[in-house]
Parts: C-alpha cells; structure tokens; sequence
C-alpha cells in the first residue's frame, strides 16, 4: 500500500485528503504494448472506496519493477510513497 500526504486531485472532481493507493490489478497487453493497472483510492479516515484504471506503454519483457517505474512517471501516481 502506497499514502501520500495532503490533499491529492485524483481526478477532475475526485479530491482526496491523505489518501492511499492499492493496486488491485494488472493487466498486460502484449500485442498492443499496454498495460492497464487499476488502483483502488481510500481517503484517510473514509468508508468509500475509488477504483480508475491507467493505461501506460508497456516495454518488452515488463516484469513488476517496471510497472512501479511506469506509475512513478504519471502525475498523480508520482505523488503516493
């Protein structure tokens, strides 16, 4: 599980206080060169939950390390620890 620490626009409308991020699944499309990682938001101190999927660029022979590299170069991705 991954937090990040303030207030964090997981997209236009979706604003989260000190949330943290889960990543539920992965899903690898080899023929196109994707991968589709779904994470699953939780604010601090909340009930709900908010599930979205990013699509990133696969490169050959992607293994886990590179999926966290991927996620470390989406602009509210970066921002979870």
């Amino acid at each position: 599980m991954l937090k990040a620490v303030g207030i964090i626009e997981i997209e236009e409308g979706l604003t989260l206080n000190n949330p943290t991020l889960e990543i539920e699944q992965i899903t690898y499309k080899q023929k196109v060169n994707e991968v589709i990682v779904e994470c699953v938001f939780n604010e601090e101190n909340a009930i709900f939950k908010h599930s979205r999927n990013f699509v990133f660029t696969s490169t050959k022979d992607m293994i886990k390390a590179n999926v966290v590299a991927l996620i470390n170069t989406h602009n509210i991705l970066k921002a979870f620890k």
